[in-house]
C-alpha cells in the first residue's frame, strides 16, 4: 500500500529546473575557457545570471545582452543620415 504524504507548504517551481537556456548555459561554464552568452531581453537574460549568482554565492563568468522592446522591434544598430 502506497503511503501519500502532503505538504503544508506553498508550491515553488525551482527556475534553474524550467529554463532552457539558463541550463545549456550552466553546461557551457564547465567547459575550458568558455564564456556562454545569453542573448535576449533584458529582464529574462539578467534573471538567469542573478539566479546563478545568488545560488553559488560567488562571481560567474556568463555575458548577458540587454534588449528592450524599442531595440527588438526597431533594431539596435544606429543609422547615420548622409
Amino acid at each position: 500500500m502506497a503511503i501519500i504524504e502532503t505538504s503544508s507548504k506553498a508550491a515553488a517551481v525551482n527556475p534553474l529546473k524550467m529554463s532552457q537556456p539558463l541550463g545549456a548555459a550552466y553546461a557551457f561554464l564547465g567547459m575550458n575557457r568558455c564564456m556562454p552568452v545569453m542573448h535576449g531581453s533584458q529582464g529574462c537574460t539578467s534573471f538567469g545570471l542573478v539566479l546563478l549568482v545568488r545560488h553559488f554565492r560567488e562571481a560567474i563568468p556568463l555575458q548577458t545582452t540587454a534588449m528592450n522592446e524599442v531595440s527588438s522591434i526597431l533594431g539596435g544598430m544606429r543609422t547615420s543620415k548622409g
